[in-house]
């Protein structure tokens, strides 16, 4: 069993109410709930900890990368009826969404084949490769369906 002080204080709160628990759960035995219960206890919250559950999560194996710049009017755009909701799309899950400014593409993106010509331009990757790349934005629906080319959705 890890020491208690190895154990986060959110843990250690965990831990006292598992031990009450274990006490009520054995009847007042106090031997059967310190011998038994309490390590199941624990290990349970240790293996079900939000810690544990994010990890559990499988990372985006893709990536959109959003060239952007501050006086495009068309970046904003894009922004105003795409960035603020994109997290929550489906599409969010399947390929992570990460802004890169336009003076910074040579410093963040070294390995590009080719440079982006003007914003917003949308690069698609897939294991650190790019997949799909695709310049300016008119509105959402032809921005998602050009997407769907690049990423599939279930």
């Amino acid at each position: 069993m890890p020491n208690l002080f190895q154990i986060p204080a959110t843990y250690q709160i965990g831990l006292r109410v598992a031990g009450g628990l274990c006490h009520l759960l054995s009847g007042g035995r106090r031997q059967f709930a310190r011998a038994v219960l309490r390590p199941v206890m624990l290990m349970l919250m240790l293996t079900l900890s939000p810690a544990s559950l994010q990890a559990a999560q499988p990372e985006p194996q893709k990536q959109l990368v959003f060239i952007t710049s501050d006086h495009c009017p068309f970046c904003q755009a894009w922004e105003r009826q795409v960035g603020r909701l994109y997290d929550k799309t489906p599409y969010a899950a399947e390929a992570r969404l990460i802004r890169v400014d336009i003076d910074a593409v040579e410093e963040q993106l070294p390995d590009l084949t080719s440079k982006p010509r003007g914003t917003p331009t949308f690069l698609v990757f897939a294991d650190g490769r790019e997949i799909g790349r695709f310049e300016g934005f008119t509105d959402a629906d032809t921005f998602y369906w050009v997407l769907s080319e690049f990423v599939t959705i279930p």
